[in-house]
């Protein structure tokens, strides 16, 4: 006869999800640290006027670009600790991913509005400068729209994921052992 904790499956999300966590809060602190290492680079070098109104656009997005890069670094360090006590089945790891899924969408807004609020409209008066024809400004003001759309595509269902996950019975069962 096999004893009664032999027949209780005890469920694979947590390691899933601890897996998961350690791999996208490793990507994205290699993609934030990166973010900060050329931080202020252009390619827009002998455009005419191109310096002075790329040197504006740094100064209006650059505060809140490095707030958000160093939220996303500090949120990923946090996953990556996060992901080791998933793997671990560790009772602290449930409430701390909770946590961090909540955390994490209130960073994807922050992240969507200042590009809205800033980075969009700040880039409108950076492509009148040196865009050569209202075409090609108007197709790089709709990329440059679009990554607004994509971070959101991109960061936000894993939060949810987390938040979703992580208070399901056999989940809450499994961390609590």
């Amino acid at each position: 006869m096999q004893s009664q904790a032999a027949n209780e499956r005890i469920s694979p999300a947590p390691k899933v999800l601890g897996i998961l966590s350690l791999v996208f809060g490793g990507v994205v602190i290699l993609m934030s640290l990166i973010g900060f290492s050329i931080g202020g680079a252009s390619s827009m070098e002998g455009l005419p006027g191109a310096e002075a109104a790329m040197n504006e656009y740094l100064m209006t997005i650059e505060p809140w670009a490095s707030l958000l890069l160093t939220a996303m670094l500090v949120m990923s360090g946090t996953l990556v600790v996060i992901g080791v006590g998933q793997l671990g089945y560790k009772r602290w790891a449930r409430k701390a991913a909770i946590t961090w899924g909540i955390a994490g969408i209130v960073v994807v807004v922050g992240t969507v509005l200042h590009h809205y609020l800033n980075v969009v409209p700040s880039f409108h008066l950076l492509t009148a400068v040196f865009a050569d024809t209202p075409e090609v400004a108007t197709m790089m003001e709709g990329m440059t729209s679009s990554a607004g759309i994509l971070s959101v595509v991109m960061y936000a269902p894993y939060p949810i994921i987390n938040l979703v996950l992580m208070r399901k019975p056999a989940v809450v069962a499994a961390m609590n052992r």
